[in-house]
């Protein structure tokens, strides 16, 4: 995780603070900065909402794994 953090601080998308720890990143503050749409599209609040609602629904839905077919 640090690896894909600093990673992200280096192309500019993030700023970690409070990174003092080696071991961890439980005190880690991490600032998302406005360059990030340039790399991962957010068209708009309300669009990232319903993508969010979508994927909720979606999540909470229960699997029917059970087979229905009885020879």
């Amino acid at each position: 995780m640090r690896e894909i953090l600093q990673l992200f601080e280096r192309k500019s998308l993030i700023k970690l603070q409070n990174t003092a720890d080696p071991g961890g990143l439980s005190e880690a503050i991490i600032q998302i900065l406005p360059t990030i749409r340039f790399v991962i599209p957010f068209q708009a609040l309300e669009e990232w909402e319903r993508t969010r609602d979508r994927y909720l629904e979606s999540a909470s839905e229960p699997e029917d794994n059970s087979d229905d077919s009885e020879d």
